[in-house]
């Protein structure tokens, strides 16, 4: 066997999914059966389960929600999703006086790096996720709207307008510009 090349195990089955619904992340793993190392990952992942979840819960609320029962300065708080752009990773939530606390240091996979984005925290740190649903992905959608295009494929514009403030005859339904 080569020291590097076919020198990994076959991949492992797909994980279980880390969310039921609106996207979370499954994962396969390989050991390398070589003395001196492989080349390559031995974890690879995907995304799954994109359904929207019935209740429109966030994720990460979901996983602030969790602390709710824990005394925090002597009283139970209702702790709410905290997004931190220079952590997005880290799971931080706020309480209703307005107190951040970071109380994991990790999310669980799965979860959005940022409101209304697709790219996601996989092992701590945010992954992009193309408009492919690829993670590691740059696909985005181009100005006609396609995802991964290279904006040609837009149709023509049907109607080209004279001046602005032209009237017409009707106003719906056909008529004469002047």
């Amino acid at each position: 066997m080569d020291d590097y090349e076919n020198s990994w195990s076959p991949w492992s089955e797909w994980s279980s999914c880390s969310r039921t619904c609106d996207g979370g992340a499954t994962y396969q793993l390989r050991r390398c059966n070589a003395v001196v190392g492989c080349k390559g990952h031995h974890v690879r992942y995907k995304i799954c389960n994109m359904e929207p979840c019935p209740d429109g819960l966030d994720f990460r609320a979901v996983q602030c929600s969790a602390y709710n029962d824990h005394p925090y300065d002597g009283e139970t708080v209702e702790w709410h999703p905290y997004y931190d752009e220079e952590s997005p990773c880290t799971l931080m939530c706020v309480d209703s006086k307005g107190r951040v606390e970071e109380m994991a240091p990790r999310v669980r996979d799965g979860t959005r790096c940022r409101l209304g984005s697709l790219d996601m925290c996989i092992d701590g740190v945010c992954q992009r996720v193309g408009c492919n649903l690829e993670i590691g992905s740059k696909a985005s959608v181009d100005e006609c709207g396609v995802c991964g295009g290279d904006g040609t494929s837009c149709s023509k514009d049907l109607y080209h307008w004279g001046k602005i403030g032209t009237g017409c005859s009707v106003s719906c339904g056909g008529g004469e510009c002047d």
